[in-house]
């Protein structure tokens, strides 16, 4: 078998039948489709059966309860997976047609890439929104003190790879980086490519509530600092490094703040930002935006 797509869902039966639909039209017809279910509490497991009566391709896991996060669900397919190729598919997201076809073909052009990630065009409220190359970041080095430059959706990977990577963390204390550090611990063992083609679809989901945004902060910031923890080469330019990589997450929290308009809570996490970075423009640009945001509407 030359691929296993692995998607997790919960509370899905509104969206998974675009997912499972996306793979059953590939061209490419040598796959299996391990959807595990994730605790959820609607109808999924009667959408995706529909599909499971018809296709022994496509597999149903049911997990016992929901674990919080994809990384178990994720794990319970890797697991399970019997594939050359693992390739993970978010439940609201699609593949778009040729996408396996043209996976397999770059692996075959390039023998010495262990795991590719495609471009992706992003959606909002139906609605395309961008579209996005990723990369071009391939050592942990880059990914790490530069920025995340993969998408799960987007990535497949030679299941080779597990022997040495292992599986998802479990932690939930960086629950929301999980994806993350997977990709970082590929990037030490491996090597990883990117096909500039658009092969997907991401659903951009909005993320409203400001107690999600303060724990998704405090997650990155456990996370980073923990990946630096581990790095022996603690020198003056990788610590100059790591505090532009925390400034970075902090603008990105910030303007999570100023996107619901709760201006409040982004002033002090941009006068963080400019601690740590004060060279940045665009933060002062944020800093100044806010505050007057701020005055003009200080309940908002």
């Amino acid at each position: 078998m030359k691929f296993s797509i692995i998607t997790p869902v919960y509370n899905g039966e509104k969206f998974i039948s675009e997912a499972i639909e996306s793979t059953i039209n590939q061209d490419h017809t040598d796959w299996e489709m391990l959807i595990i279910n994730n605790g959820s509490t609607d109808n999924t497991v009667n959408a995706v059966s529909k599909y499971t009566e018809k296709d022994s391709r496509i597999k149903l896991i049911n997990c016992n309860y929901n674990s919080g996060s994809p990384a178990r669900p994720r794990n319970l397919g890797l697991k399970e997976a019997k594939g050359k190729y693992v390739a993970f598919l978010d439940a609201d997201d699609v593949f778009l047609q040729g996408k396996l076809a043209a996976v397999e073909q770059y692996f075959n052009d390039h023998p010495d890439i262990d795991c590719v990630c495609h471009g992706e065009r992003h959606i909002k409220n139906n609605i395309a929104i961008r579209e996005d190359y990723y990369g071009p970041h391939t050592t942990y080095e880059d990914l790490f003190f530069r920025g995340n430059s993969l998408s799960t959706s987007a990535i497949v990977m030679k299941r080779s790879c597990i022997d040495k990577v292992g599986f998802f963390s479990e932690e939930k204390e960086f629950s929301g980086f999980e994806d993350y550090d997977y990709w970082l611990r590929l990037a030490k063992a491996y090597r990883i490519g990117y096909l500039r083609k658009i092969l997907g679809t991401y659903t951009v989901n909005e993320r409203s509530e400001a107690s999600k945004i303060s724990a998704n902060f405090e997650n990155a910031i456990k996370f980073l600092d923990s990946q630096y923890s581990s790095w022996n080469k603690k020198t003056l330019y990788y610590k100059l490094l790591m505090r532009k990589r925390k400034a970075l997450c902090l603008k990105a929290s910030a303007r999570e703040f100023i996107r619901i308009r709760d201006y409040k809570s982004s002033i002090p996490l941009l006068r963080m930002a400019i601690a740590y970075n004060p060279l940045n423009l665009k933060q002062w640009v944020f800093f100044v935006l806010a505050l007057v945001a701020n005055k003009n509407n200080p309940h908002g």
